[in-house]
């Protein structure tokens, strides 16, 4: 085997087991001690390719993010319809379907999102820069047979949708998992009320 083939099985290696070691725990107790006995790794080895367990999280993050971000734009066609009603609970569905497969990844990006160190936030907030920049296509693009109303400010609708995409993921993760067909007809037809309810308002006026 090649030098270069040593070096990518050996980093695949290691990647292999940090999936695990970060997609069972939080960061704090996740270790570089873990994944190498996890592995039967060597210190020597792992630390040969990252330096500390920032770096290798870090590593596994932007692969979390680029599969994730590879598979949305593959099934682009589910929430491309132009109607924001239908498009955002189908995105983010289909988010949550994606990480119904791969348990390990969605720990890893929970972390990201709700338990990163104070120290990688900058770093995991540019390597999730696609997937941000996704999620506005999706949240602020499809509203252009909606126009807000006069007196509001195209920021703070934005900053609004932009919130409620948190509140959306939590909706979704209920209806994941075993969940048959009618269960999915209820997630969409609850989320696309709530929507509507929060877009286009409650009361009669």
């Amino acid at each position: 085997m090649k030098q270069e083939e040593r070096k990518k099985a050996s980093i695949a290696k290691i990647t292999s087991f940090a999936f695990e070691e970060f997609g069972s725990k939080t960061y704090a107790a996740s270790s570089m001690e873990g994944i190498c006995k996890k592995g039967h790794i060597s210190k020597g080895l792992i630390y040969h390719y990252f330096a500390n367990k920032d770096a290798l999280f870090l590593h596994c993050v932007k692969i979390v993010f680029a599969n994730l971000y590879a598979y949305l734009l593959k099934h682009r066609e589910l929430y491309k319809s132009g109607d924001i009603v239908k498009d955002m609970p189908q995105y983010f569905l289909l988010r949550e379907k994606y990480f119904a497969k791969h348990p390990e990844e969605k720990n890893i990006f929970n972390i990201t999102t709700m338990h990163c160190p104070k120290h990688l936030q900058k770093t995991v907030e540019d390597l999730r820069r696609p997937l941000i920049e996704l999620n506005h296509e999706v949240l602020f693009n499809n509203r252009s047979n909606h126009p807000i109303r006069a007196g509001l400010k195209e920021e703070d609708v934005n900053r609004y949708l932009d919130i409620w995409q948190h509140f959306m993921r939590d909706f979704t993760e209920l209806y994941i998992g075993d969940a048959k067909d009618d269960e999915l007809h209820a997630f969409f037809k609850g989320a696309g009320e709530i929507l509507d309810m929060l877009l286009f308002g409650v009361l009669k006026v």
